[in-house]
């Protein structure tokens, strides 16, 4: 592997072995000859893809296995390995469009920006927003819509299909274990950090990818209460670390929230659980 080069794809993958070779595949044939391709690997059971692997004999592609220790230590792990001037990361059950990996790179050109987000077109989850949006509400809820063609400067990033200037990432500490679970949000943490230090991010429609959300595996809750543990406990942090002035209209717009998830599960008792994690993320624990 080379001291540097154009660009690091890394792809942090759980449990999701066949997603998996079908996303490698793709980057390998859109790649440059000099890409360096990281897949760091926290699944149960990772010698389902050992053969594989073993029988790709790409240079290009570096595999790590891990403990299941999160997603946003898996990417931080990406950022100690990465060579690249340009660090993409593609989500597992993502599958590339022509001409994706060229589209970040390009986008790059522009000293000003520090992060890329590409075009996702998702196959289960519904967009709540305009096309051409990403970004998180005065309520403290995630609006995004990145399946317009459109190119813009945008507020935030989504995990599933996104690159960054490599120094710049790591001038602004890379991601944030704190954000558990789900990881909900992490990467909305890191966006807020970059606009901080000046740097623009832009929606490249060109960089596309479809977006399969499969229902296991990754980082995804089996239970439905979990899930939105993570997304009070992580909103409530992402907002005492970035716009604390708003925690007040954050906590009324989750108490609704709370109080609609008890009444569809039948339990009075997870209005308590979910405003405890909303407030553990407010305190910064």
């Amino acid at each position: 592997m080379p001291a540097s080069c154009s660009v690091t794809v890394a792809i942090c993958t759980r449990d999701r072995p066949d997603a998996l070779r079908d996303v490698v595949g793709d980057v390998l044939t859109e790649a440059p000859d000099d890409a360096q391709v990281l897949v760091i690997d926290q699944s149960g059971a990772p010698e389902a893809s050992d053969a594989w692997f073993a029988a790709l004999g790409d240079p290009r592609v570096l595999r790590e296995v891990h403990g299941a220790r999160g997603l946003p230590a898996a990417r931080n792990r990406v950022l100690e390995l990465a060579v690249g001037r340009v660090v993409v990361f593609l989500d597992d059950d993502a599958r590339l469009q022509d001409g994706c990996l060229a589209a970040h790179l390009r986008a790059f050109d522009d000293p000003s920006v520090g992060a890329v987000v590409g075009r996702i077109v998702e196959r289960v989850v519904q967009p709540n927003a305009r096309p051409g949006t990403c970004r998180i509400d005065a309520g403290g809820r995630a609006r995004c819509n990145l399946d317009g063609g459109v190119a813009s400067d945008v507020e935030s990033l989504k995990g599933a299909n996104m690159s960054f200037r490599r120094l710049a990432l790591t001038a602004v500490g890379g991601f944030d274990p704190g954000y558990g679970g789900t990881a909900f949000l992490e990467e909305a943490d890191v966006a807020a950090r970059l606009r901080r230090d000046g740097w623009r991010l832009r929606h490249e429609p060109d960089a596309a990818i479809e977006h399969l959300s499969l229902p296991s595996g990754g980082c995804r809750a089996t239970a439905p209460l979990d899930a939105e543990r993570a997304r009070f406990h992580n909103t409530g942090r992402w907002v005492a670390r970035h716009r604390p002035w708003s925690a007040g209209v954050v906590a009324a717009t989750f108490t609704a929230i709370a109080a609609k998830r008890a009444a569809e599960w039948g339990d009075p008792t997870a209005v308590t659980t979910l405003l405890g994690a909303l407030a553990e993320g407010l305190r910064g624990r």
